[in-house]
């Protein structure tokens, strides 16, 4: 009796290209490159489906592969760092286990829309505890020169809040803390503005995670904010807002704001309006 076997050609040639990845990977002869020296098919791919990122970092591991370093230069991902392998001949390798990014489209379609970009300056803590201020296009390079004199890290840098969001309508909105950005990429995946129809009146004050206060009377006063937890490295907590507070509706209507729980009645009020 004789068997015939099919093999899936896609799944053989994901496990191929697994295999090379984690080989890539764990090389430990990779030495740095130009972004001119990586293969031209693998220039193209970066140019294109990387269009919003900037390379850190090529690196060629003889006789395996490439493994090129991004950060996200603009929009609602700025600073989202992500990698990409390639063969000798350029080819980029596809991992079935998720590791190594899929650019902006990626392998799997559209990663997600954007509403709203982030607004310059920003900082990022690098793995080491040290900072670095990006206050116009071209300091990006100075994430890139970081990872090419700390070559023992793999940690991607963490952006600190609070920062400034430009919605694409022109609308200005500062967000406080990661779970506030996560709800406003979650805005723009549902069509809209997330929780968005109202803003706080100025003054408030927020407690500190060490216990201390900060009173904001105007836009400009949020960074003290950020220069609180650029002293105070050791914090991860966000700030809490003091109630109570004033919001005012986008229609003009000024109400008070007594508590936490309130306050996400308001936000739910919005959710509510949004989806009619």
């Amino acid at each position: 009796m004789v068997l015939f076997t099919a093999c899936n050609k896609d799944s053989s040639k994901d496990k191929t290209d697994d295999l090379l990845i984690e080989a890539i990977i764990n090389a430990n002869n990779k030495e740095s490159i130009d972004f001119d020296n990586l293969p031209m098919s693998s220039k193209d791919i970066l140019n294109t489906e990387y269009a919003n990122d900037f390379v850190l970092l090529s690196m060629y591991a003889p006789e395996l592969g490439y493994e090129v370093n991004t950060v996200r230069d603009k929009g609602s991902d700025l600073g989202k760092r992500s990698d990409a392998y390639f063969n000798l001949s350029g080819r980029k390798l596809i991992s079935s286990k998720g590791k190594g990014d899929k650019g902006d489209k990626g392998d799997k379609g559209d990663k997600g829309k954007e509403c709203f970009e982030l607004m310059l300056p920003v900082n990022f803590s690098m793995p080491d505890g040290s900072e670095i201020t990006i206050e116009e296009k071209e300091d990006w390079k100075m994430l890139r020169s970081w990872y090419e004199n700390n070559p023992g890290y793999d940690e991607k840098p963490m952006l600190q809040f609070p920062v400034t969001i430009k919605w694409y309508d022109g609308e200005m909105q500062d967000v406080d803390s990661r779970e506030e950005m996560k709800e406003a990429k979650e805005g723009c995946n549902k069509g809209g503005k997330k929780d968005r129809c109202f803003r706080l009146v100025l003054p408030v004050t927020y407690t500190m995670p060490d216990g201390s206060e900060i009173t904001i009377e105007e836009k400009e006063d949020r960074k003290m904010l950020r220069s609180w937890y650029q002293t105070n490295p050791g914090y991860d907590e966000k700030p809490v807002l003091q109630f109570p507070v004033t919001i005012k509706w986008y229609d003009g209507e000024m109400e008070d704001v007594d508590s936490r729980e309130e306050m996400k009645e308001a936000k739910e009020t919005c959710e509510e309006g949004r989806n009619e």
